[in-house]
């Protein structure tokens, strides 16, 4: 039992870990000073989700997800974090967009 504990302990560590890593990198903001960023870039990501957005909320298919991330967006440009606006700005674009695709698929039947 004990070399079964540490098996599941041991599996867990990797498996947050490795969660953990993914989600830092998903974001696609690069660490440190190796991109600058600019308000003009950030703003035009900023209205790109809000257009996304805006087009899942017409079709009536807007994630949560895809409003929260809009609004992290608008807070971190207003509080000055370019890189982090950018990043949310991205989420919210591709939540949208994978909300729109979701209405595509056929509904499950039994």
């Amino acid at each position: 039992m004990d070399r079964y504990a540490r098996f599941v302990h041991l599996t867990a560590c990797m498996i947050a870990a490795f969660g953990i890593t993914t989600a830092a990198c998903a974001s696609g903001v690069a660490a440190g000073p190796a991109r600058q960023f600019d308000a003009k870039a950030a703003r035009a990501a900023i209205l790109q989700a809000e257009r996304s957005v805006r087009r899942a909320e017409d079709m009536r298919m807007l994630w949560t997800g895809a409003e929260e991330a809009l609004r992290s967006a608008r807070r971190a440009f207003d509080d000055g974090d370019l890189a982090a606006a950018i990043a949310q700005a991205r989420v919210a674009k591709e939540h949208a967009e994978l909300a729109i695709a979701q209405k595509r698929y056929q509904p499950f039947r039994f």
